[in-house]
């Protein structure tokens, strides 16, 4: 796959003294989709996101019909720039994704799958090896993703490897306005401890009345109104 620099550039104007009128600029991500010579395409994308939660497969051009970034019917292709313009539009934000293992050099988690609640498909593939040993590459890279979201809507992350033990989420440049709901794919039924700014915050359908985590049979209620960190297990 290609780097993502040129895939993941973002220019918020938020007073129009740039392009007349607030507005958001991103990358045209979706660039050579389809094309094996660059690596990118459907064929790419985690096997664990094409089924369901039943192990079912899924059809995912009727799930997700777009690919790139996500965006709304606002925002237009701009040719010459290669890239989206969202009138109106200054919600968008950079999402740091980092697994934050022992073996963050040498574990390949990529391509990375976020997949939005409005249809879209974006695959990130991190930063290259600038490392060097003994005149090669030392075939270590961090493994850390850049992605663009907009705020209000919920995605659903992907890896091609085994999900970090300890992954770490961060809204650059993002203050309490922004809000979105991130959905992690586990392949496993261990114990998920969520921490938000250094701040256990249990789920909701644990049972408190318990000193050890037992989950209820609440249903996943969880909305953009619930506080920073809040979050479901889905066992």
């Amino acid at each position: 796959m290609d780097c993502d620099g040129l895939k993941k550039a973002l220019i918020t104007d938020l007073d129009g003294s740039l392009f007349g009128q607030a507005a958001s600029v991103f990358s045209q991500a979706e660039y050579l989709w389809g094309n094996q010579a660059h690596g990118v395409g459907d064929y790419r994308i985690p096997s664990v996101a094409l089924s369901n939660l039943t192990g079912q497969q899924i059809n995912v051009n009727t799930s997700y019909p777009y690919r790139g970034i996500s965006r709304s019917t606002t925002c237009t292709y701009q040719s010459s720039w290669q890239m989206y313009f969202c009138p109106n539009t200054i919600d968008y934000r950079m999402l740091i994704i980092e697994s934050m293992d022992s073996d963050t050099e040498t574990r390949r988690l990529s391509p990375v799958a976020v997949m939005s609640d409005n249809g879209y498909i974006d695959l990130i593939n991190g930063p290259q090896d600038h490392g060097w040993c003994n005149g090669y590459t030392c075939q270590k890279r961090i493994s850390t993703f850049m992605s663009l979201i907009e705020s209000g809507h919920e995605y659903e992350i992907f890896f091609s490897s085994t999900t970090p033990i300890q992954t770490r989420f961060r809204l650059l440049n993002s203050d309490a306005s922004i809000k979105t709901i991130l959905s992690i794919y586990y392949d496993s039924l261990q114990q998920i401890d969520v921490y938000a700014n250094n701040i256990y915050v249990a789920p909701i359908n644990r049972d408190m009345s318990s000193s050890s985590l037992i989950l209820t049979d609440q249903i996943n209620n969880l909305s953009l109104t619930n506080q920073p960190g809040s979050n479901y297990f889905n066992r």
